[in-house]
């Protein structure tokens, strides 16, 4: 490393200075003293003192005895395995460019430099910072640091927040025996006695024990009376005097069948511990105005849906409306979960496997969970995100894919626009004006009478954008 180090300050000193090749050679070997010094005084004797070394050769050389090959080779393999494991990320970063000299090839663009760079970061940050892998390297780490900042202050609020809940959490308090004798002296435990080896005795017949009398009908060991039935009733027949085990009436069937009922559970149980998932908006009314959102209409499975980015959904889902309407096909899945939204939570138990989702000129198999009461046909999660590298640019609306199985793609779509509610009235005028009523005097007499139509309709129309519009008629007095 030391090595490596005196040839880039020279190279920064030539940088600055007007040399020929060979006078940075000559510059260089004057600065090398003592041992180094006398390296290059062997070298020069091997080669000939009238030949004239250039800088290249002379770095060739130097490397060559001060950085061996296996050396380099065995510093790109650890930062190959470089991991920022209990470092912190500025310490993570001094040990990243240190062991990148020795492996140009992997960081010889900005890209693959971040990418490796990321790669190597606990996974609470590669979570954070997944979606925001724009700008420079530098900038790249200091959205490293302030992440890493952001997670060490959630953490540290965690545990303030558990400590000041007591030791409820912690595990259940033990309790001890504690005896106390007639004298009122109190001890916890009694004394066991060490183990007493008796010698043989000789076996003693014992007296024999005397037996109870025997009627005529033999002897009969005392039985426990039967349990008289009270004033509740039966619970097969309803009449009181009697159980339900020993009623005349036929049994009554419960209207189940045990087996299905055994065979339910069975599978109920097999399925192991439910799981939790988290969407943040299964409807577009739940989006807040003006948000932020990337959402657009996309073909699925040939046939045209709403489909959300959602970075913050932990799954991908699909709406249980969407799966009948087209009747796609369903799976039950081995584990059981609990999806988690801003209305609540929601169990799911199916999911559509490798439903195939065309954005740009792809098209990505995809796993879905199918989440009943969602207004929107697909939402995309983090993990489909992170398993195609996609990147959402909010101000111009693009979403950049570079999949390692499809390629890069890059895309835009609309936020979908809320159509307002509208509201139409209709006022009836007089009587009289209509041409129909002047005509049949004797057919309308009441309405003659009345003179004025006093009742207004009120045409109320609600629109939403998905799944369809709902108009509502309704007459006010």
């Amino acid at each position: 490393m030391e090595a490596e180090n005196f040839l880039r300050m020279l190279e920064s000193k030539f940088g600055l200075l007007n040399c020929t090749p060979v006078q940075k050679t000559l510059f260089a070997a004057q600065q090398l003293h003592g041992a180094a010094g006398a390296w290059w005084a062997n070298h020069v004797a091997s080669m000939g003192t009238d030949r004239q070394i250039t800088w290249d050769e002379f770095k060739d050389a130097f490397r060559a005895h001060y950085i061996p090959a296996g050396l380099i080779r065995r510093k790109a393999r650890e930062f190959a395995a470089l991991k920022q494991g209990n470092r912190s990320v500025e310490e993570y970063c001094e040990e990243f460019n240190r062991l990148a000299l020795y492996a140009p090839e992997q960081v010889d663009t900005p890209a693959k430099r971040k990418d490796r760079f990321l790669e190597g970061l606990s996974a609470e940050l590669q979570d954070r910072l997944n979606l925001n892998m724009g700008g420079t390297f530098a900038e790249f780490v200091n959205n490293a640091i302030v992440a890493e900042d952001g997670y060490r202050r959630v953490m540290a609020e965690r545990k303030r927040s558990a400590s000041a809940m007591g030791p409820s959490n912690g595990p259940p308090q033990k309790f001890r025996m504690v005896y106390t004798t007639p004298s009122g002296q109190r001890y916890r435990s009694a004394p066991v006695p060490a183990p007493v080896v008796r010698p043989p005795q000789p076996a003693q017949q014992r007296p024999p024990v005397p037996r109870p009398q025997q009627s005529q009908g033999g002897f009969r060991p005392p039985q426990r009376p039967n349990p008289q039935p009270g004033p509740f009733p039966c619970y097969n027949c309803g009449r009181p005097g009697h159980f339900s085990r020993e009623c005349p009436h036929p049994k009554k069937s419960t209207g189940q069948n045990p087996s299905r009922s055994n065979n339910t559970n069975n599978n109920r149980n097999n399925r192991g511990p439910v799981r939790v998932g988290r969407v943040n908006n299964t409807t577009l009314e739940e989006i807040p105005e003006n948000s932020p959102i990337l959402a657009g209409m996309f073909s699925v499975r040939d046939h045209p849906a709403l489909v959300l980015f959602d970075s913050g959904a932990s799954h991908s889902f699909v709406s249980g409306f969407f799966v009948d309407k087209y009747r796609l096909p369903r799976t039950l899945m081995r584990a059981r979960y609990t999806i988690k939204s801003a209305g609540g939570q929601t169990p799911a138990l199916y999911e559509v496997d490798k439903l195939p989702i065309t954005l740009g000129s792809k098209v990505y198999p995809t796993k879905c969970i199918v989440l009943d009461g969602c207004s929107i046909d697909v939402i995309l999660g983090m993990p489909w995100m992170r398993q195609h590298k996609a990147m959402l640019d909010i101000d111009t609306y693009t979403v950049h894919l570079n999949s390692p199985t499809h390629g890069s793609v890059s895309f835009r779509v609309r936020p979908p626009r809320l159509v307002a509610p509208s509201v139409h009235h209709t006022i009836a005028g007089q009587i009289k004006d209509i041409p129909v009523v002047r005509e049949f005097p004797d057919v309308f007499p009441d309405f003659h009478r009345i003179g004025m139509l006093s009742s207004r309709l009120s045409f109320s129309q609600e629109r939403h954008p998905y799944p369809k519009g709902r108009i509502k008629w309704r007459l006010k007095n």
